[in-house]
């Protein structure tokens, strides 16, 4: 894909993660079904496997359980994101708070063939819990897409786990944002949050250009596509919304592109400037 083109996706794709999107900014069919990456069957449930047990290895108590359970998304993308997987563990109920939602993509026939696929690999993992016919009614029924923003979500009823992949560091006021999802959520919900740290410009280089100058001169040069928080930023937000929140790491970059500028160096450590992704999940009272 031209450059050109990659960059009008990608700003299109953070206008609606942060809720400011406008008529027709949904979804493309087209471009949906034409990923090979969002049709991958087994794509979600190997995100959650590897975060279980990223989280396992420093509170090996912790665990994400579905059954019984409603679950709430954010930025859950054009295919349910987890839900198809909440779905087949017995969730009750499943939302993708998503503002891009497009509701013809639930109804095409290639989303019966991938919800059908992610089916077959999930019960060649983990048995047949159900069948499929069973599976997808269960999947209409119970999981929903709603084009509010998390800044304005007000659901019904409060949620008993909380997801999001990727997401929270494309929110401009994640104070609000938080503060909104605890309200949504249970008292002892069980929450795990991916945050991507890196420019989301260059996969080589993560952090090309962000510590090389001031934070507002690189959201100057670059947009506020990302809100450039760092990890002990958003646990702190985490907390202070009231939430019993612990970070885990991911992994780590080992070296930087560019000198390190002085509005970096005194507010944050190097351990932390250079975590490019993080776990934030709610911390097991046991």
């Amino acid at each position: 894909m031209p450059p050109r083109d990659s960059v009008r996706k990608l700003q299109k794709k953070m206008r609606l993660v942060m809720g400011r999107q406008t008529a027709g900014d949904q979804f493309d069919p087209d471009e949906v079904f034409s990923s090979s990456k969002e049709l991958r069957a087994s794509r979600m449930m190997n995100f959650l496997w590897r975060y279980e047990r990223i989280v396992q290895r420093q509170f090996p108590k912790w665990e994400l359980d579905f059954a019984g359970k409603r679950v709430l998304e954010i930025g859950g993308g054009p295919l349910l994101g987890f839900g198809p997987v909440a779905v087949f563990f017995g969730c009750t109920k499943y939302v993708n708070a998503e503002p891009s939602h497009n509701p013809s993509i639930l109804t095409h026939p290639k989303a019966t063939w991938y919800f059908t696929c992610v089916y077959h690999d999930l019960s060649a993992v983990f048995g047949a819990r159900m069948t499929q016919r069973a599976f997808l009614d269960a999947l209409a029924e119970r999981a929903h897409a709603n084009r509010t923003p998390v800044e304005t979500f007000a659901p019904e009823r409060q949620f008993d786990v909380v997801l999001s992949n990727s997401t929270l560091e494309h929110i401009r006021d994640l104070d609000h944002a938080l503060f909104r999802l605890r309200t949504a959520s249970v008292p002892d919900v069980t929450f795990i949050h991916l945050v991507d740290f890196g420019n989301h410009r260059d996969p080589m280089q993560p952090f090309r250009g962000i510590y090389a100058q001031p934070r507002d001169a690189y959201i100057a040069a670059h947009g506020d596509m990302i809100n450039l928080l760092r990890p002990c930023d958003v646990l702190e937000r985490f907390e202070r919304n009231g939430f019993l929140a612990a970070m885990v790491p991911y992994y780590a970059w080992e070296t930087l592109s560019d000198p390190i500028h002085a509005w970096w160096e005194s507010r944050y450590t190097r351990e932390h400037l250079l975590l490019k992704a993080v776990l934030f999940v709610n911390r097991p009272m046991h």
